[in-house]
């Protein structure tokens, strides 16, 4: 009974130290997917409802136009007025009364091969670490013990191909308002 008893303390504190270990492993990589994502946050908030906004808008770029009719034009922005926008669509030249446009969108460029990258090295330092505390996690008996870095070099790549593929599938690019009247 002794010898279970034994065996059952040993199980736990290699749980509690392993434990130890991996909470800052797991903490780490949450903290910097946060810190990743919130830029992509901030740039949905709508901006503020002016029409001078538009002037910084460089003639030529790709703008979404939303109408108080439920209509939205995908067109190039050309000129802004005081009173109208001026864009040029698949139709040709189209003038919108400030009146009649609700919002107005620009197309933000897409960073899918940033985020897999920044993914595949956050995987790979993660996988690494983890598979660190697993090699140099304590057995049964309380002893440390490296394992020949098994755990390392399973957990690295895996970890580094799961990262890549959480970045190719981060949203990127999108819309980003640039006049709302809402």
């Amino acid at each position: 009974m002794k010898r279970y008893t034994r065996s059952i303390l040993c199980a736990l504190r290699v749980t509690a130290a392993f434990a130890s270990i991996c909470a800052p492993l797991i903490c780490v990589p949450l903290s910097a997917l946060i810190v990743a994502v919130q830029p992509a946050l901030a740039r949905s908030q709508t901006a503020k409802a002016s029409w001078d906004n538009l002037k910084a808008v460089a003639p030529g770029t790709e703008i979404l136009v939303t109408t108080t009719a439920p209509r939205s034009v995908r067109c190039q922005f050309q000129a802004v007025t005081d009173d109208s926008l001026v864009v040029n669509s698949p139709a040709g030249q189209v003038r919108f009364s400030r009146q009649h446009v609700s919002r107005v969108s620009t197309k933000v460029k897409g960073h899918r091969m940033r985020n897999t990258l920044l993914g595949f090295g956050i995987g790979a330092g993660t996988g690494l670490l983890m598979g660190a505390a697993t090699d140099f996690a304590p057995n049964l008996n309380g002893a440390y013990r490296d394992r020949n870095a098994r755990a390392r070099s399973r957990a690295t790549p895996s970890g580094a191909a799961a990262g890549a593929m959480i970045g190719a599938f981060l949203p990127t690019g999108g819309w980003l308002v640039v006049y709302s009247t809402e």
